[in-house]
């Protein structure tokens, strides 16, 4: 239900008036706030700063006065946000804001729809933003004294303030980038944000980092990720491109949003298409999401989303979709990079230069496509362990007890497994038709293909020596380990092995430096086709004898789904990549996640007339 004051205040004309409040003046810091409304059109061109802050959850037991023509109104605010207005407001002047939480009535789910699209215009109007960080501290106060001075000192309390929940905020980002200018306050403090970018290039903050010893509600970025999207995204909006709504939704994953549909909604002002979304807060996020994947699959023709669908965590907001939707209120690790937004283009065509011809949605949940099934999983290796599995199976006490040959052992079992599935023979002893692939491709050349997902053999022969040296060093290892587990391990306890173990393993590590220092063992990873796909890999083979990878839980992944052996392989219309699939009850399927499977991502398996009905669930 609306206020008195909100009833009091019209909008009037909903597609062009906003409400502004002017912040009366005080000299005393802790006086009471007091402050007039009144609505405004942008039309107008109406002189008003934005205010830019994360709401918080605290709601303050002081109220601020609210005038509006006869009309005095008490109302409460967040604590964060009263802290704000007693901060922002000058001794002597007044000062016009806009600010979220008392310009729209938040009670009122009609008004929220009007006013959310009008947000571009809004902070692209306003004479700039004002992002308000919380109160300072001694920290605070010191890293804004150094990035006023460009000094490249005090860089782990440049990253407590960049911790702070102002930078993770959705809405944040269309904030700073439709700005146009922006100042940070954190208390009295004051930067410009040009200032802060410079400051974090400067200390060298644009290197992100990941512990995967952390807890689990560690997220996996460098605090300076946010500001550093946040600042890609503001010179591509400044410079007119914007986003499609796939590029966005993707991008801006890992920032937070108190209401779910804001995952969706935040991003409209970035839009190319901004008429793609369309706010309605009385929508489930079930609703919205869906018609959002949907509206991206008919936009682009093509089933590209589908990279993004695959489970990385339980933790889910949104716990019912379809497989075939992605979880954007996951905020888990989407992007590999600050800024790797999906601009490029795909280089595989596995179903060729086809198009989405067949899109329909049927009740519940059920998306019709059209899609070649070519086979299925027939065999997988086994698949490296994810952060959760380091984390519980071998830490703490790494150095106290076996475990440091139990991980040793456990990285050579997967590679053999891996070289198994390949049907990859030891180097040196290769026959002529051994290492043959069906496509008539050296198997070791397949083999390094699908390790780098390529889609093309890289035939420089540095490349190729190197690859082959690390295989070589990889297959004496195993040996070397096979046989101290066979004939050592078996019959000693493990602290009677370390006075074997220690100077074996000093000795070897000083003969893989010196030839490493001589360059056998550098290996240069490819650079291949960027992989837009948001899961792990695991190597495997088709029924056919195709040798591939298929999705698997990558290294930061909470929970996944790992492939299983019988898994459907099917070449959507529209899909650059193969997909693998589970069959559900009444012919309907569970979208798994993308492939790698070398021979057909250039469209050599893809035959449009056996195309069928497939139906996602």
């Amino acid at each position: 239900m609306s206020s008195p004051l909100y009833e009091a205040l019209s909008l009037g004309d909903s597609g062009n008036s906003i409400r502004l409040l002017t912040l009366e003046p005080n000299k005393e810091s802790r006086s009471r706030v007091v402050c007039h409304i009144h609505a405004a059109r942008i039309s107008d061109k109406p002189q008003y700063e934005a205010l830019s802050y994360c709401w918080g959850y605290e709601t303050s037991s002081e109220k601020i006065l609210i005038h509006h023509n006869e009309l005095t109104f008490e109302t409460t605010v967040k604590n964060n946000l009263l802290s704000a207005l007693r901060a922002l407001r000058h001794k002597k002047t007044e000062r016009v804001l806009w600010i979220d939480a008392i310009s729209i009535d938040q009670n009122n789910l009609e008004e929220k729809k009007q006013q959310v699209p009008l947000m571009k215009a809004i902070f692209s109007n306003c004479t700039g933003v004002m992002a308000w960080l919380g109160e300072s501290d001694d920290d605070s106060k010191k890293v804004f004294s150094e990035i006023q001075k460009k000094s490249k000192s005090y860089p782990r309390k440049l990253v407590k303030v960049l911790r702070r929940p102002w930078f993770r905020r959705v809405w944040i980002i269309q904030e700073v980038a439709l700005a146009p200018k922006v100042l940070i306050q954190c208390g009295d403090s004051i930067i410009m944000w040009h200032q802060l970018m410079e400051y974090i290039s400067l200390v060298h903050y644009r290197r992100l980092q990941f512990n995967p010893f952390d807890s689990p509600d560690a997220k996996h970025f460098h605090p300076a990720f946010y500001p550093i999207t946040m600042d890609l995204a503001r010179e591509k909006l400044q410079d007119k491109s914007g986003f499609s709504l796939r590029e966005a939704l993707r991008s801006f994953q890992p920032f937070k949003a108190t209401e779910i549909l804001d995952k969706i909604y935040s991003v409209e002002g970035l839009l190319q298409e901004p008429s793609l979304v369309d706010p309605d807060y009385t929508e489930s996020a079930e609703t919205v999401y869906q018609n959002a994947a949907v509206s991206i699959i008919r936009r682009e023709k093509r089933v590209d989303l589908f990279l993004d669908c695959f489970q990385r965590t339980t933790a889910s907001r949104v716990p019912d979709l379809p497989s075939w939707v992605p979880d954007w209120s996951s905020i888990d690790q989407i992007v590999d990079n600050p800024g790797s937004f999906v601009t490029q283009e795909e280089v595989f065509c596995a179903s060729q230069e086809t198009c989405v011809d067949r899109l329909e949605l049927l009740e519940d949940r059920e998306l019709v496509v059209s899609g070649m099934i070519i086979g299925s999983i027939a065999e997988l290796g086994r698949q490296v362990p994810t952060a959760q599995d380091l984390r519980h199976r071998y830490w703490p006490g790494i150095l106290t007890t076996k475990r440091p040959f139990d991980i040793a052992t456990e990285a050579m079992k997967i590679f053999q497994s891996w070289r198994n599935v390949a049907r990859l023979p030891r180097i040196g002893r290769v026959t002529p038709e051994a290492e043959k692939y069906l496509t008539g491709e050296p198997m070791i050349e397949v083999f390094y293909c699908t390790l780098f997902r390529l889609g093309a053999v890289f035939p420089e022969a540095d490349k190729a020596r190197q690859f082959t040296d690390a295989i070589r060093l990889l297959e004496l290892t195993a040996t070397v380990l096979d046989w101290y587990s066979r004939n050592i391990l078996q019959r000693l306890p493990w602290f009677a092995i370390w006075p074997i173990v220690g100077p074996l393993m000093v000795t070897m590590t000083f003969v893989i430096l010196i030839k490493a220092f001589r360059g056998g063992f550098a290996i240069q990873i490819p650079d291949g086709p960027p992989d837009a796909s948001r899961h792990g890999w695991v190597p495997g083979r088709t029924d056919s004898g195709l040798f591939g990878s298929f999705p698997a839980p990558d290294f930061t992944a909470e929970s996944g789904v790992y492939s299983l052996v019988g898994d459907v392989i099917v070449l959507f219309k529209g899909g650059a990549r193969p997909f693998i699939i589970r069959p559900c009850q009444n012919g309907r399927w569970h979208l798994i996640g993308s492939a790698y499977i070398h021979g057909i991502m250039f469209g050599g398996a893809f035959e449009e007339e056996k195309c069928i009905d497939i139906h996602l669930i």
